[in-house]
């Protein structure tokens, strides 16, 4: 009772004495894009999962798939027990046959670059999904969607895993790529190649990743 007494007494000095607009906390507004940005005079239709803060003071924004499902979508009342949504890709339906290429790129295909200072955006290209070396007719998943990236030292972003199957599996991908923050457009994702990379389980070394990971086949 005693904290409880004293945190509030506390809150109500910074607020009241030191801090008089505190809870005012700044203000919100809708991004829309002057020239040389891909959105011009709109809001930059992109339902943003990541975002990571470039050297160069930009923002990387993608979203992958962002669990889109395939309409029509069951509601209620229109129906009394309305089936939960799957997202598009189920391993039921196989959905990386080399045949579904073009229409899945088209679902993952969500990322762009925020310039605050000039208030412009623009897409760069999504990582190209890869021939899996398994199955001739298959490709390997590339999909952003809850996968973890960090920096590493030369400003470049390294981003792991991401979504593969969704409902029920809802398991991730083990496609590793690098993000070269000074082409932009021009990039190319490098796909990593973990056997060239330093020991990672070495103390000299320490990886932290933010993201959401599931469950690898």
């Amino acid at each position: 009772m005693l904290i409880s007494l004293f945190c509030v007494l506390l809150l109500q000095s910074a607020v009241g004495q030191e801090h008089p607009n505190a809870l005012l906390g700044g203000s919100w507004d809708l991004v829309r894009p002057e020239s040389d940005g891909a959105a011009v005079g709109q809001s930059l239709r992109m339902q943003t999962v990541h975002a990571v803060l470039l050297p160069s003071g930009e923002v990387l924004v993608a979203s992958g798939s962002s669990w889109r499902n395939r309409g029509p979508i069951q509601t209620h009342p229109q129906y009394s027990d309305p089936n939960g949504a799957e997202g598009v890709f189920q391993m039921k339906n196989d959905p990386f046959k080399m045949e579904n290429l073009e229409d899945y790129f088209q679902l993952v295909n969500n990322v762009g670059v925020y310039n605050p200072k000039k208030n412009t955006f623009y897409r760069v290209p999504h990582p190209v999904p890869m021939p899996d070396p398994k199955w001739s007719d298959h490709f390997v998943p590339s999909d952003l969607f809850c996968t973890g990236h960090l920096h590493i030292s030369n400003g470049n972003i390294l981003f792991v895993g991401g979504t593969q199957y969704y409902h029920p599996f809802r398991t991730g991908h083990r496609a590793t790529y690098v993000y070269d923050w000074r082409k932009h457009v021009n990039t190319t994702w490098n796909r990593v190649d973990w056997r060239r990379m330093p020991n990672i389980t070495s103390p000299n070394y320490p990886w932290i990743f933010s993201g959401t990971f599931f469950k690898c086949l």
